[in-house]
């Protein structure tokens, strides 16, 4: 056999990887109508009401008393994520082309922006009712009740997993981990060339990098399955929370609320899987070894 050159290997690769984006793109498909479905629910709700029965949890949960923090962000003006994005790239450029600053600091503010930037724009969300949150870091939920109040029961939940459970505060550190997990393995199968029919792994990496690129697919959804199964605690400990301390019907809502947001969790599991599975096919379908042939 023979095996492909660098040029129609990093093809394949950057078609996979195009295709890996694509399919990607159809988890926005159950996401986005769950998210408005979630925020449907709350037009009904009584946010007087709600913000009461949060507070409620907190202190019948022991949240309060272990020192979280719950940020409403009920009557905060909205503000449009492209003219965050803008602000924050403005400033970043402005400060960049500042020629009496020194490299290394450039450097510096450069890494600082791109650490920073993904929480600003999550921070915006949780303002305008988009999401909601349990932040580790500073032990605090941050939600804006009024637009998407059923979910604070569940992220009231995140805060019962990783204040009160060694075993979920430690799913709960697994998040970010897995995340990159799941974002590593596509690229190892999109390196990796397909083995030839008969040819053997080498050595222990070819060993883990070939069992990797043959099952890039079942693996990368895997790498969800601690995080989906955290959210789904802290669905439930926020289901009972609500059960405890608020009406049949509103308990209802959360209920129906936290089914919304377990979807979009498992959606993104399914399709990150998938999309890992089609990139590794285009891949493979572009550059590949390819038999020699031999006249008799």
């Amino acid at each position: 056999y023979e095996t492909p050159g660098f040029w129609p290997s990093a093809g394949a690769f950057l078609a996979g990887s195009a295709t890996q984006s694509c399919v990607m793109q159809g988890q926005s498909i159950i996401a986005s109508p769950a998210m408005k479905k979630m925020k449907k629910l709350n037009e009904t709700i009584d946010t007087v009401q709600i913000q009461k029965h949060l507070k409620e949890a907190m202190e019948k949960s022991g949240m309060a008393q272990k020192g979280v923090k719950f940020v409403d962000y009920t009557g905060t003006p909205p503000v449009k994520l492209h003219d965050v994005v803008q602000a924050e790239v403005k400033k970043l450029t402005e400060s960049l082309s500042d020629v009496s600053k020194p490299f290394g600091k450039k450097v510096k503010e450069w890494g600082n922006f791109v650490k920073n930037f993904k929480d600003k724009i999550m921070l915006t969300m949780i303002k305008n009712g988009d999401n909601a949150g349990f932040v580790p870091k500073s032990n605090s939920v941050h939600i804006n009740v009024e637009k998407l109040g059923t979910s604070g029961f569940h992220e009231i939940g995140h805060a019962i997993n990783y204040n009160s459970s060694k075993f979920w505060k430690t799913m709960q550190k697994m998040r970010v981990p897995m995340m990159k997990v799941a974002a590593f393995l596509p690229l190892v199968a999109l390196f990796k060339r397909k083995k030839a029919e008969g040819e053997e792994p080498k050595g222990r990496f070819d060993i883990v990098t070939t069992f990797i690129k043959e099952n890039v697919g079942k693996l990368t959804s895997l790498a969800f399955v601690p995080i989906i199964l955290e959210e789904l605690k802290a669905s439930a400990r926020g289901n009972k929370l609500a059960k405890e301390l608020c009406s049949p019907e509103l308990h209802k809502k959360v209920v129906k609320s936290n089914r919304y947001g377990a979807l979009t969790y498992v959606a993104m599991g399914v399709f990150a899987g998938v999309a890992a599975f089609a990139a590794n096919k285009v891949r493979d379908a572009i550059a590949k070894p390819e038999e020699i042939r031999y006249a008799a």
